[in-house]
């Protein structure tokens, strides 16, 4: 399996259900959760917008941004989630979106899994039932402030 390193702004596609990509992008490429770099993660925003293989890459405007996680990188490292160039980022800051994350997740922000951020993205785009993953509050916590549920 191929391996890739990533760093910030780059852009990375995610696999959809019908053979299209959701797009998402590094904010920041480690973020320690566990006090060592031995447990550093990357911190990633998710949009909403749909992609095809070979769709250049075009800045993210912050009304794309649904969601803000920290993410396990496997699937970008094995490139299981193609990195496919880079763009600036949306103003984001990175502590503001550490501290939301802490608050909402009572704590130190939880990393989240591949299969979770795979069923959320595809959800987003209408593929997967929005209930599907243990109830409609589990997709509505990863929704940032002011993002509406896509329809």
């Amino acid at each position: 399996m191929a391996v890739s390193d990533f760093d910030q702004a780059d852009h990375f596609l995610i696999p959809l259900l019908d053979g299209g990509y959701g797009l998402g992008q590094i904010l920041h490429p480690a973020v320690t959760i566990d006090g060592t770099l031995l447990r550093a993660v990357p911190l990633c925003l998710l949009t909403g917008r749909k992609m095809a293989q070979g769709d250049p890459c075009t800045p993210i405007a912050l009304s794309e941004v649904l969601s803000v996680e920290l993410i396990d990188p496997a699937p970008l490292r094995e490139t299981v989630w193609p990195i496919i160039g880079f763009e600036q980022l949306p103003p984001l800051r990175r502590e503001a979106e550490l501290l939301r994350l802490t608050e909402r997740d009572g704590g130190a922000p939880h990393l989240r899994e591949t299969g979770l951020i795979e069923a959320f993205v595809n959800a987003c785009h209408g593929l997967y039932p929005w209930d599907g993953f243990g109830g409609t509050a589990v997709f509505d916590a990863l929704l940032r402030p002011g993002a509406a549920r896509p329809l």
